[in-house]
């Protein structure tokens, strides 16, 4: 019985790594699942994003994204726009993981795995 459960947590855990945050950049505004727009001040972001180096960093919808060069290998394709009125989320870069983080929670949805 101890076995199957040790099995069972951990297909959820890698489960929960498989569904981290891959993400697409997109050249077209119409390929992607999101329309973003990068702030320059920490106040004015939905999200706090950390971008990893490895897979491995990555922890589920935490705000720790990992750009892919394949849209296939992608949980979500964004398009960063230019202009801010046409986003439905506001990103800012931190360089340091321990930062990164929600600030809307109203729109953490948006990067839920499909």
């Amino acid at each position: 019985m101890r076995g199957i459960f040790l099995l069972v947590t951990i297909i959820f855990f890698s489960n929960l790594t498989i569904n981290a945050q891959k993400i697409y950049s997109c050249k077209s505004y119409n390929d992607a699942d999101i329309i973003a727009y990068v702030t320059e001040f920490k106040n004015q972001a939905d999200v706090i994003v950390y971008k990893c180096y490895s897979e491995k960093e990555l922890n589920g919808n935490s705000a720790r994204w990992f750009f892919v060069n394949d849209e296939k290998d992608a949980d979500f394709k964004i398009y960063f726009d230019e202009y801010k009125t046409d986003a439905k989320l506001f990103v800012y870069y931190t360089t340091n993981k321990k930062y990164a983080s929600w600030r809307n929670y109203t729109k953490k949805h948006l990067l839920n795995h499909k």
